[in-house]
């Protein structure tokens, strides 16, 4: 297993980098980045790292879907059974997307 680069920090930097993922104002990616740099200055496995980099986007992706979701009606939970499309046009819009 290989360990990160290794990263120093001065007592500035480390203080700077622990306070980003305190602000709301700051980008996700530039919080998740200070995470990864602060897991590296303690000598943390590259492993480590991309778990816990990994759960933060399947948390992401869960929200994304819901939001999806919510934003279009959709209740995919409510579901019992495949419903096929009213749309007059489903076939052609179909056979356009699968290849056939």
């Amino acid at each position: 297993m290989r360990i990160a680069p290794g990263v120093t920090l001065s007592k500035t930097q480390r203080e700077q980098l622990q306070s980003s993922p305190q602000g709301r104002t700051l980008p996700r990616r530039l919080v998740g980045r200070a995470q990864m740099i602060l897991l590296a200055s303690e000598g943390r496995l590259d492993q480590e790292i991309a778990l816990i980099v990994r759960q933060v986007v399947a948390r992401w992706w869960q929200r994304f879907m819901k939001a999806v979701w919510r934003a279009n009606g959709l209740k995919p939970h409510r579901v019992r059974s495949f419903k096929l499309s009213n749309d007059p046009q489903f076939v052609e819009k179909l056979e356009e997307i699968v290849g056939f």
